[in-house]
């Protein structure tokens, strides 16, 4: 080797020599250098945060729609619940309410219920003058014996009358009982409760016409309580035939203000938007099919009258039929027994018979009554 090729061949290690400390470059396995190989791994650290950032994008895009979502189904559900609740409710839109002045779903007729005079003309009961002692209602109008009283010591009986206002047994009882009824009432014989109720909606020609004169009586009932037993009367005395439409809401408001009403305005509204529909089916469905009070007699029709938990089976019609049974069950009350008086010879058992018979005479002509 000549000294010119020696010399270059020190130069070239002389300067691979001082390159290495400046490079730091160390031969690996593969050829790749240190540099080399973390551009790959940056470039992938960057792809992988930015898959993270878009992952997390699509998880709140997620969450955004699915909250959306939540909120428009809730919605909706809300407004079905809302429109359901309200057609079940009455099927008018209107909120369940119920009238006032009621008793378990029906209306005590006191002295002064069927004292307020009305006005409606067809139907209408009149205030008989007030007499201290019973005359008339005291004879059987069907013999024209007298038939005694209870003593005032003795406890009144309860009479409670569950009526359609389109049921036209009940419009034949109320007609041919009302004013016996009332004088009972003020005789102090009898409590009377009117229970209405709505069975027979299904035959007015789709306009529920039972389930709106019901709804009525609750109005009048609301707004003025001292005129339902008079409105009930003419709703029973002036009943449309079954298979009819009934009544409108507005002729029902001008009965009720023709027989005298307080507050006719809200009478009105309350019986033209049908305020208390729903408490009407609501009443009926809770009494239709159960037995009434502590008896055993349960309520399967459209029309029941109960005297003292006793049902009456008699015509509805005949007046003369209903105050036997009423004034029988005031004796067996009032005697504590249903039995005959006993064959015993007991002076205070045989008294009353011959004091009764006697009660009419006075009102009659004396001098008959010996010869006969």
């Amino acid at each position: 080797m000549s000294n010119e090729e020696a010399e270059g061949t020190q130069a070239e290690n002389e300067n691979s020599s001082e390159a290495k400390p400046e490079t730091g470059i160390v031969p690996t396995a593969t050829g790749a250098t240190p540099a080399a190989s973390g551009a790959p791994e940056s470039r992938r650290d960057a792809v992988r945060e930015k898959a993270l950032l878009v992952s997390a994008q699509q998880k709140r895009s997620r969450l955004i729609w699915r909250s959306v979502i939540g909120v428009v189904v809730l919605a909706l559900i809300v407004g079905i619940g809302f429109v359901v609740t309200n057609v079940v409710a009455g099927e008018t839109g209107k909120p369940l309410s119920e009238p006032k002045n009621l008793v378990n779903g029906g209306f005590v007729v006191d002295v002064e219920l069927v004292s307020a005079p009305t006005s409606a003309g067809n139907g209408t009961i009149t205030t008989p003058t007030p007499t201290p002692e019973p005359t008339a209602e005291a004879t059987d109008e069907t013999t024209g014996d007298a038939v005694p009283e209870p003593t005032p010591t003795a406890e009144p009986l309860n009479v409670s009358i569950y009526m359609d206002y389109h049921d036209a047994d009940a419009a034949a009882f109320q007609v041919a009982n009302a004013k016996q009824l009332a004088q009972w009432v003020r005789d102090g014989a009898i409590t009377l409760t009117y229970y209405p109720i709505a069975t027979v909606t299904g035959q007015s020609n789709g306009t529920k016409y039972s389930v709106r004169a019901m709804a009525a009586t609750g109005c009048v009932a609301t707004y003025s309580p001292d005129h339902v037993f008079a409105f009930h009367h003419e709703l029973l005395a002036t009943q449309p035939p079954l298979e009819t439409e009934g009544y409108t809401d507005a002729e029902l408001a001008d009965l009720a203000i023709a027989v005298g009403a307080d507050k006719p305005k809200q009478i009105r509204a309350c019986i033209e938007d049908e305020t208390f529909t729903a408490w009407a089916k609501k009443q009926t469905d809770s009494v239709a099919g159960k037995k009434v009070g502590e008896s055993k007699v349960k309520l399967d029709g459209s029309f029941l009258v109960m005297v003292d938990d006793e049902k009456y089976v008699g015509s509805p019609e005949n007046a003369a039929e209903f105050a036997q049974a009423v004034l029988k069950a005031s004796s067996d009350a009032f005697y504590g027994t249903p039995s005959p008086t006993p064959s015993p010879s007991d002076g205070a058992t045989e008294t009353p018979a011959p004091e009764s018979t006697e009660v009419p005479a006075p009102t009659e002509e004396p001098t008959p009554a010996p010869g006969t």
